[in-house]
């Protein structure tokens, strides 16, 4: 007689779930929560809605998507991150004199053995799928999310895109960059981010991709990704 799986109680539903989600602090979907733990979509939405009544979970609606964030994070204090951060890149850029683009890019695009992209989280199967050449969807969704991954200092920051017609191009606007306004050499942390977006970004679509920083302008800062056939 095969052996029969035993029921699992309430509260290892919610402790599954809730570790789980810990897992994809830039938030992630049920049916990627379902299909993590290989429990019934059904049965998710179910414990998901107690977690959020217990105010263990909550959500945030993006474009299309529903992403689910754990309340509480068990990471070092974000201030003290900024700090540790901003003074090392600041301390770099001193010490390098020349190239420095070049090479806080470089940094970048190595450091996709570390950081997956979007960090912490993945980007809905649907909106990888360019639609008549055009990936407008892709961008307009990056543009929404970008304040909730975990690699972006400032949180809810003013993010303006423009997409080209083709789709396959557009310019994100990053408005009043208050940590530029401390100290300007802070703007190496966007080459970084080039870095990061145009190796990992390649790697999910495979294809070829150019993300650069196309223009600083007081403490604005405009990024571009393209791409390409």
């Amino acid at each position: 007689m095969a052996n029969r799986i035993k029921p699992r109680s309430p509260e290892e539903y919610e402790d599954m779930i809730l570790d789980y989600v810990k897992q994809y602090p830039s938030g992630i979907t049920i049916t990627d929560i379902s299909k993590g733990i290989n429990v019934s979509r059904i049965t998710v939405n179910k414990y998901v809605l107690v977690l959020e009544a217990k105010e263990k979970l909550f959500s945030k609606t993006i474009g299309a998507y529903k992403l689910y964030f754990a309340s509480e994070r068990q990471f070092i204090p974000r201030r003290a991150i900024i700090a540790f951060y901003q003074g090392l890149l600041s301390g770099i850029a001193t010490e390098i004199s020349e190239n420095k683009e070049n090479i806080f890019k470089n940094i970048g695009l190595n450091m996709d053995k570390f950081i997956t992209f979007p960090v912490g989280s993945r980007f809905p199967k649907e909106i990888m799928q360019a639609k008549k050449g055009s990936y407008r969807e892709l961008f307009e969704y990056y543009a929404e999310i970008y304040d909730s991954m975990d690699y972006v200092i400032e949180k809810f920051a003013e993010i303006e895109v423009t997409i080209n017609e083709k789709g396959n191009k557009a310019i994100y606007t990053f408005k009043d960059v208050e940590l530029l306004e401390k100290d300007n050499k802070f703007i190496v942390h966007f080459y970084i981010v080039s870095g990061m977006i145009q190796k990992t970004l390649s790697k999910l679509l495979n294809k070829k991709v150019i993300c650069n920083v196309d223009k600083i302008y007081g403490n604005n800062v405009d990024l571009s990704i393209e791409i390409l056939k």
